[in-house]
């Protein structure tokens, strides 16, 4: 029950973080586009600084999510939702146990999936040392 609890937080957690970046790209980034093309704003604020790969990050993070949601629901990852049964599901129609080990596969190749925010952090710490 603790491990479903454990997951089901850091599902929430991803998803908040996730509705952040959407708010972030969409809404700032978006307006920072809009305003240059307006007119000779902002032209000296460098946005590949500012923002540098924002989008990168937030379709790695809707990959985890994806994968972390799937594992909550009790489906295994690579199921055939053309089944019948539906993704994950049992031969009689029960779903997977929620587990560690099922979540644990959203975690696979988790280096390579958030080599974004690498990117992302390197960028950043090169723009808070920058003089100004």
């Amino acid at each position: 029950y603790k491990q479903q609890e454990v997951l089901w937080e850091l599902l929430v957690t991803e998803l908040t973080y996730l509705s952040h970046l959407e708010v972030l790209a969409g809404i700032f980034l978006a307006s920072f586009h809009e305003i240059r093309v307006g007119g000779d704003y902002l032209s000296d604020v460098d946005l590949g600084v500012l923002f540098s790969n924002v989008a990168d990050c937030r379709k790695s993070t809707i990959g985890f999510v994806e994968l972390l949601s799937a594992a909550v629901a009790g489906k295994k990852p690579g199921g055939d939702a053309s089944a019948g049964a539906g993704a994950g599901a049992g031969q009689d129609g029960s779903r997977w146990p929620m587990t560690i080990e099922v979540a644990l596969l959203a975690f696979a190749g988790f280096e390579e999936r958030f080599r974004s925010y690498y990117e992302y952090s390197v960028t950043y710490s090169q723009a808070i040392r920058s003089p100004k």
